[in-house]
């Protein structure tokens, strides 16, 4: 999973643990390389001293070129030798930077495919004039490739004779009286020209990061509607929020826009608590609590609606406090959703759901190719509860090393009976029972996607499956929580999807896996790449893996 990587020097404030926080609920690898600790952080920091490399040779180097301090300035450049030098130290192809007052939103694994193919990506406003000179990598994609070449990049900025372009700019700031001069974002300026590049503040199909949540600019001048007084400097960008998730409305698309991230979104949110703390000290002085407390009862938000709730102790319990599903107005809507995916209407389907473009995921791509690869190109698969054949048309086009590609789908009787009449075709058919599609394809891969947590009787399920002697069990979006204690709860689908609510597990990873390793071994692991890490009612932490097994 791309990691996502802090760099901050000096204490660890408030506002940066609320970044990491929330970058947790969407990204499982996130870094913080710090030379401070705090206990509130829940991640193992990784400390700068460590990462020293090539620092000491640009600190001799640096000449101060700046109305700001020279240990700012410093400070903010000498980062990217720490981003280059953790890169190489741990062979990581790829990463994703973040300030340490960013707010993200979504999971970057699965944002950079759209990215993949530049060198790099940070934000950048498109008007440069007069020196401007000026790109943040506040939220950046950086290869390893290239966070080397960038350093080896300021290095040169900073001999002769290139270091006459930043004393140019420099001139200009001091001969006008404008703050500022030399920094990393000037740099960061410089070094886009020279390699493949992409401004990530600019729109990208239909979402973008947001570069700052102060300015209206984004890549464009007054892009963004606003709320404050311009003319004061004080607006923030008028964020609406959905499933969530930040929207923003684009003036020169005249839509809404989703952002990513929000770049000093934690500092505002910091700013914002500590005016409700006075207000609250205020209004317990001069108000009544009877009063109070009638205003809260009004005012407070509401529990969400959807999701995940619950810790019962037996899945009978559960299921009483469920209201149950309609099996054919389901089946329904998926059908309908897959046949506008399987006659070239729409790209990609998910619980029903249609997507304009494909989301995949690489690990899972990476784990069927593998197989096909080592039978010389074939791969059957049975897709066991696999709807009316969702993950088929997700990944068909996408496995490279299948030249002859079997996909059975085990389904309950009325998607199998549907499948049948309306989605069947020469790679994907319908069966009732595993045994059925056994006789007409090798058992060479079972695929459990987001399947077993909706058994009764989860491990008895699986040995069952184990009988089957498949050569590769593959396991994806399976629900895990970080607790000893696996819990059984109710799940309630949102009714844009379609109305339902029903037990689900959440099992503990480790005894999951060993139910496998009698007759298995583990070969990879990966975070599902659609599911981000939530926290349950209780705080405890959840999350949803998958795993590929291969016969002993």
């Amino acid at each position: 999973m791309l990691p996502v990587v802090y760099i901050h020097s000096g204490n660890i404030p408030d506002y940066l643990i609320r970044s990491v926080d929330q970058a947790l609920v969407f990204n499982r690898n996130v870094v913080l390389i710090t030379d401070a600790r705090s206990e509130n952080l829940k991640i193992k920091p990784c400390l700068i001293a460590q990462l020293s490399e090539g620092i000491a040779e640009f600190e001799k180097m640096y000449v101060h070129m700046s109305t700001n301090s020279a240990s700012f300035e410093l400070i903010c450049i000498k980062r990217w030798f720490m981003l280059r030098n953790y890169m190489n130290k741990n062979n990581i192809d790829v990463c994703y930077y973040s300030d340490s007052d960013v707010m993200i939103y979504d999971d970057l694994s699965a944002v950079y495919p759209f990215y993949k193919d530049f060198d790099a990506a940070y934000t950048m406003t498109k008007y440069q004039e007069n020196y401007r000179w000026s790109a943040s990598a506040c939220c950046s994609f950086w290869k390893k490739e290239t966070i080397n070449k960038f350093c080896d990049f300021i290095l040169e900025l900073y001999s002769t004779p290139k270091i006459e372009t930043l004393k140019a700019k420099w001139n200009y700031h001091q001969q006008n009286n404008i703050p500022g001069g030399i920094c990393d974002m000037t740099l960061l300026y410089l070094f886009s020209s020279e390699i493949n590049f992409y401004p990530l503040s600019k729109v990208m199909k239909d979402f973008c990061f947001d570069q700052n949540m102060k300015d209206d600019e984004n890549y464009f001048k007054n892009e963004y509607k606003f709320t404050g007084n311009k003319e004061s400097g004080h607006i923030l960008k008028l964020v609406t929020w959905k499933d969530g998730k930040p929207y923003g409305y684009n003036n020169k698309l005249n839509n809404e826009i989703r952002f990513i991230v929000l770049t000093e979104y934690a500092k505002v949110l910091e700013e914002q608590a500590k005016q409700g703390l006075t207000l609250k000290k205020i209004i317990k002085k001069f108000i009544p609590v009877a009063v109070i407390n009638k205003i809260v009862s009004i005012i407070k938000p509401q529990k969400k609606k959807y999701g995940w709730f619950g810790n019962y102790k037996t899945w009978t319990e559960a299921k009483e406090k469920c209201t149950g599903y309609d099996d054919s107005a389901i089946l329904e809507k998926v059908k309908n959703a897959l046949l506008k995916v399987k006659n070239g209407e729409a790209v990609y389907e998910r619980d029903s759901v249609l997507f304009d473009v494909i989301h995949y995921s690489q690990p899972l791509l990476d784990a069927f190719n593998h197989v096909a690869k080592e039978n010389n190109g074939a791969l059957h698969v049975v897709d066991f509860g696999g709807s009316l054949g969702s993950s088929y048309f997700q990944n068909r086009t996408l496995i490279e090393n299948a030249k002859e590609l079997k996909w059975s789908v085990v389904e309950q009787k009325h998607f199998v009976d549907s499948g049948k009449e309306f989605i069947a075709h020469d790679n994907l058919q319908f069966f009732y029972t595993i045994e059925e599609a056994l006789k007409s394809q090798k058992a060479q891969v079972l695929f459990l996607s987001s399947v077993i947590p909706y058994f009764e009787h989860p491990y008895e399920l699986i040995s069952k499956l184990l009988n089957y002697d498949f050569e590769y069990i593959i396991v994806d979006r399976t629900a895990f929580v970080e607790s000893e204690k696996e819990r059984i709860t109710v799940q309630i689908v949102p009714e844009f999807i379609y109305k339902a609510s029903y037990p689900s597990w959440f099992f503990n990873e480790q005894k999951f896996v060993n139910a496998f390793l009698q007759k298995y071994n583990k070969t990879a692991e990966f975070d599902s790449k659609f599911d981000p890490r939530e926290q349950l009612e209780d705080g405890v932490w959840a999350y949803r893996k998958g795993f590929v097994f291969k016969k002993k």
